[in-house]
């Protein structure tokens, strides 16, 4: 059964409907956060990344699939100034939804669930393939602290979650492509095991360039430093992203999964022209270098060659309307062990919808 043919199918039906019910579920408190009468704003942005969208690589390997849906808020849910353990580390700014000057930081959070697996490259074996991807799953959850002016943001995450079974990885892989007519996966026995992960993230960026017209941006360059900590993924990065387009709103976001402001809340404290339309393209890239990665080193029996250092590149597009936007990433990631054939490839999609 091709995806075309899903509707009115009996599976695809049961899946529509338990997905119906999760995301009223999840929808729920962004409702009530939006109906605050004191300028708060929630937005609701759903991500997905897979490697086998147009164009067409023709592979379903290394990492295949990803989504994440983000609860994103101006206000400062944590309020982590507040807490005794915090009280040194984290600055008092104040909450975003509140007018400030532009220049001066202000705290938004966001928080999210989300899953992601990773394959080796002919899933029909169901043998461990020792010199290729291993099979494994991560679903988590997590929540962000951003403190941002117009020229700068420090962003901070915390997540926890499992790998193995928990993370549904082999449930999720083969319902689809039941559904789509694709390959089964057989050989989801050999997933990394099972653990409880935590992680934590750290990033800084800037804004070092503008181009502004008739009030707005049509040129924006964000360089960036970052990275992670835990027993999922350990690694440090540095890169840089550049936008083209018309009336570009700030959303400090360098990746497609990954911690994003979307209500133009950026450019109301900066002052410039508002508009319903907004319309980019950007291109970003990154090193990174990666002492820990579970999805490679957690794998038993593997004889994998790791390699440490990665660049990344990606090119991307995007439109908002009123309260809506969507973007088209295609991202492209070097060698991350010595017995792939090539690089990797996958594209993301990330609709979000402000809630007011």
């Amino acid at each position: 059964m091709r995806l075309r043919d899903c509707f009115g199918h009996a599976s695809c039906v049961r899946i529509a409907a338990a997905s119906g019910v999760a995301l009223t579920t999840l929808l729920a408190p962004a409702a009530s956060f939006a109906q605050a009468a004191d300028g708060r704003k929630t937005g609701v942005l759903f991500y997905t990344e897979n490697d086998d969208w147009w164009p067409d690589t023709g592979t379903d390997k290394d990492y295949t699939n990803g989504f994440r849906l983000t609860i994103d808020r101006n206000s400062d849910s944590f309020r982590l100034h507040r807490w005794k353990i915090f009280e040194k580390w984290v600055p008092a700014y104040g909450s975003c939804h509140v007018a400030q000057p532009a220049q001066k930081k202000c705290i938004s959070s966001a928080f999210h669930f989300g899953q992601q697996f990773y394959t080796p490259d002919d899933i029909s074996i169901r043998e461990l393939i020792p010199n290729d991807w291993p099979y494994a799953g991560w679903l988590y959850v997590g929540g962000s602290w951003r403190a941002a002016s117009i020229n700068q943001a420090v962003i901070s995450d915390a997540y926890v979650g499992f790998t193995g079974k928990p993370s549904l990885g082999r449930e999720v892989q083969t319902q689809w492509h039941k559904i789509v007519s694709a390959t089964k996966p057989e050989g989801w026995d050999n997933q990394i095991g099972t653990r409880l992960g935590i992680n934590v993230a750290h990033s800084r960026h800037w804004a070092v360039k503008d181009l502004m017209r008739d009030g707005r941006r049509w040129l924006e360059v964000t360089p960036f430093v970052g990275g992670n900590a835990g027993n999922i993924m350990v690694d440090g990065y540095a890169g840089g992203r550049v936008k083209l387009g018309y009336n570009i709103t700030r959303d400090w976001t360098h990746s497609a999964i990954g911690p994003a402001a979307i209500s133009p809340r950026a450019l109301e404290r900066e002052g410039t022209k508002q508009s319903n339309f907004e319309a980019f393209i950007s291109v970003d890239g990154r090193g990174r270098v990666v002492p820990y990665n579970v999805f490679l080193d957690a794998a038993e029996h593997h004889t994998i060659h790791r390699r440490h250092a990665i660049g990344e590149m990606a090119v991307g597009v995007g439109i908002r309307v009123s309260r809506f936007m969507f973007t088209y990433r295609v991202a492209k990631i070097s060698k991350e062990y010595d017995e792939a054939l090539t690089h990797h490839e996958f594209k993301a999609l990330r609709f979000a919808v402000l809630v007011r």
